[in-house]
């Protein structure tokens, strides 16, 4: 069995042989199509993908998923892959505000998945034990439920992953924990727009 550094090698010498291969192609692209090709090339260019799994139910007391899986579902290894803080509605009558804070994952290797290790942070405490699944149910009970207003059953919470690409582009995607209120109370992760996320780079 390979192990954690076998593995980071391995995926560091196959994405450095895709960049080869990709810049072949591209200075042929530039000598014989010019623009057009190197557009479409481009399109081809190896990365990373990185989708976030994570679904709660509310009302459930045990085996309650405690982790978000980080899936790297693109063509070549992420790099130095973090997860924003998520801040939770305010919890009244206390008047403050949990946090959610993920451990940075350094890398996770193309069409491979880790599970996130995670924080719950309230004032003057930190709480690692079932740290997502508390935070999930807490949010829950803080944002409340009305039946008169159907849109306040699906409140949400936004926040980002970031990755990076073996040749230095990165990748933000926006998310958000998307929350049902109603019967069967649970929490889902989903991609503000697409996990193909924006390389504002």
């Amino acid at each position: 069995m390979m192990t954690t550094d076998q593995l980071i090698n391995s995926a560091i010498a196959l994405a450095t042989s895709a960049a080869a291969v990709f810049a072949w192609l591209t200075a042929r692209a530039a000598k014989t199509q010019g623009k057009a090709a190197l557009e479409q090339i481009d399109l081809l260019r190896p990365r990373p993908v990185i989708v976030l799994e994570g679904q709660w139910n509310l009302e459930a007391k045990t085996d309650v998923p405690d982790a978000f899986l980080v899936h790297n579902v693109g063509s070549s290894p992420a790099f130095d892959i973090e997860i924003t803080e998520i801040e939770g509605p305010e919890v009244r009558p206390h008047g403050y505000r949990e946090r959610l804070v993920t451990d940075p994952i350094s890398v996770v290797a193309e069409k491979s998945e880790v599970r996130a290790a995670h924080h719950r942070l309230l004032p003057g405490n930190q709480i690692d034990n079932r740290a997502v699944a508390a935070f999930m149910n807490s949010a829950g009970t803080s944002f409340g439920a009305t039946n008169e207003d159907p849109d306040s059953l699906r409140p949400s919470l936004e926040f980002q992953v970031s990755y990076a690409a073996l040749d230095g582009r990165r990748f933000v995607t926006r998310c958000r924990v998307r929350f049902w209120l109603g019967l069967k109370a649970n929490a889902e992760i989903v991609p503000a727009a697409s996990w193909l996320g924006e390389n504002p780079t």
